[in-house]
């Protein structure tokens, strides 16, 4: 059946389950009209290698996508950002990336092959990009019945506004909590003492600013995945971390560190 427009928000989850499904709507009618919105979950636009998000990149490219609206994360009730997504079947070689207040225009292939990341500040995407180039930290799953101390990044409730990066902590052998599934490893090991010690100086490393930027670029959902972590610069946790000796460890430009001082204070921190 064919439309002349579909304007369309549908459901983003199935039922009792966090499994998405809206992506299988938008591959059901790709072909019904030329001319067609939808409202989904913005997080697929920041997983490049998840397979949904990059089949659902393909598909809406074809459809010719030339817009990409973020919604304010307060259009629903639920605490969800979301983006409006156009398409009118032709090609385009450019799409419109914005929200209520910034735009940026974004290359077709760069949104193919890497998806977008979660600002209108090209000089951000620029730093980011180069970092992701250095040796990644790629966070991995802490294994069920390990009985060792664990350090690791998890999120403290579903408060997107009030904790967007997660909170990092110590995981002690015998503590249970209903959120270890979103529990991902920054460190572990079988001496206690060394993993209190340790908790400050990983905690200097994800407070600082560069840190808390590449996250607030890249995450874009609820919980966490190794995917979090891959664009995620990589530094030895052998010393205090502040904004000015990593930005030295990770060879900024005088340009590029400018940059990164503006957003100081502006930016939710791990707590």
């Amino acid at each position: 059946m064919i439309f002349e427009n579909i304007i369309a928000n549908p459901p983003y989850n199935s039922e009792n389950s966090i499994s998405p499904i809206y992506q299988n709507f938008i591959e059901k009618f790709s072909k019904s009209s030329k001319n067609q919105s939808w409202i989904v979950p913005a997080s697929f636009l920041y997983a490049p290698n998840w397979g949904v998000a990059k089949k659902m990149r393909l598909n809406l490219t074809e459809m010719g996508l030339y817009g990409i609206k973020v919604n304010p994360l307060d259009t629903f009730t639920a605490s969800v950002y979301t983006a409006t997504l156009f398409a009118d079947g032709k090609k385009h070689s450019k799409i419109k990336y914005y929200s209520d207040n910034e735009s940026l225009e974004v290359d077709t292939l760069r949104f193919l092959s890497r998806g977008l990341y979660n600002s209108f500040d090209k000089d951000l995407w620029d730093i980011i990009d180069k970092l992701s180039k250095r040796k990644c930290f790629v966070g991995e799953k802490f294994k069920d019945g390990v009985p060792n101390v664990k350090i690791g990044t998890y999120d403290i409730n579903r408060d997107m506004n009030g904790n967007k990066f997660g909170s990092v902590g110590l995981k002690k052998p015998d503590w249970n909590h209903n959120n270890a599934h979103k529990f991902y490893k920054l460190w572990e090991g079988d001496d206690l003492e060394e993993g209190e010690r340790l908790l400050p100086i990983i905690k200097t490393f994800w407070n600082t600013d560069i840190m808390q930027i590449v996250l607030m670029l890249t995450k874009g959902s609820y919980g966490w995945s190794a995917s979090h972590f891959t664009n995620c610069p990589w530094a030895p946790y052998d010393r205090e971390w502040d904004n000015e000796s990593l930005m030295d460890y990770f060879e900024l430009t005088e340009k590029e560190k400018k940059v990164i001082r503006k957003y100081h204070g502006k930016i939710n921190v791990i707590n």
